[in-house]
């Protein structure tokens, strides 16, 4: 490909080529670029020699035209390229809050989508919203329980964020996804969503005097959706709308 050239050693393998340059390629990062169909495959030609990564240096990885290859004693050799490669390194790459990836790329998902594991969460990108966070604990689990990206839910629209501590408890997250914002409190892992986020946003959300959810929206036997706080409710009917009910004060 490109007018490159190969060579196949005992410890190793050379590649060159005029626009890449000439490496060394071995080991499991070897047999994972083999796997991928070499450098007529989605990674190409390398573009530098296994480097050591990571705190300790166990970790290593590997350049490549089309992305970068990473292998750990534990996990072995997986790839990274494209945004999620780049929202990867954003987070720090193999010493960042992520860890190293533990599959490779998948899709295309819905709406032409991919995703990729990594040792502490995921990262999903379509073309409406890029490529997000989400890192392991209860806001996954309550994606992954409703369906990840083909769900209700859809995919995240921001990262993982960091906690804080607000009236009603410590230790609070939210990630907004595109049906829903999800809340993970003291209350539980909860998803508040259309008319009911709606007016939940419009009176402060989260720092609102209704606080976190308690609750998931139900219906009522009287066909209104009604959802609960910590400091009351959201009750929505199609004659009345959202109305808010506070029960108790900040």
């Amino acid at each position: 490909r490109a007018g490159g050239r190969g060579q196949h050693f005992e410890g190793g393998s050379l590649y060159s080529a005029p626009t890449s340059g000439t490496w060394v390629v071995k080991g499991a990062i070897r047999d994972l670029w083999a796997s991928t169909g070499w450098e007529a495959g989605w990674l190409g030609y390398p573009i530098g020699d296994e480097r050591a990564a990571g705190a300790d240096g166990s970790v290593r990885a590997q350049s490549f035209q089309g992305g970068t290859a990473y292998w750990s004693p534990a996990g072995g050799a997986h790839a990274v390229r494209g945004a999620i490669g780049a929202a990867f390194e954003a987070w720090g790459g193999a010493t960042g809050v992520l860890g190293l990836p533990v599959g490779e790329e998948f899709g295309p998902l819905r709406d032409g989508g991919f995703g990729q594991h990594f040792q502490r969460g995921e990262l999903y990108w379509s073309p409406a919203t890029g490529a997000r966070f989400v890192d392991e604990g209860p806001i996954r689990e309550y994606w992954a329980r409703n369906g990840w990206e083909a769900g209700w839910m859809g995919y995240p629209t921001t990262d993982a964020t960091t906690p804080y501590h607000e009236p009603y408890g410590p230790f609070v997250h939210v990630q907004q996804f595109q049906g829903a914002a999800v809340y993970q409190s003291k209350g539980g892992t909860r998803a508040v969503r259309g008319a009911i986020l709606e007016a939940y946003r419009g009176i402060g959300g989260d720092r609102s005097a209704l606080g976190m959810p308690v609750g998931d929206e139900h219906a009522d036997p009287d066909g209104r959706v009604r959802q609960e706080f910590f400091g009351g409710t959201i009750t929505w009917s199609p004659a009345e709308g959202a109305v808010v009910a506070l029960t108790r004060v900040m």
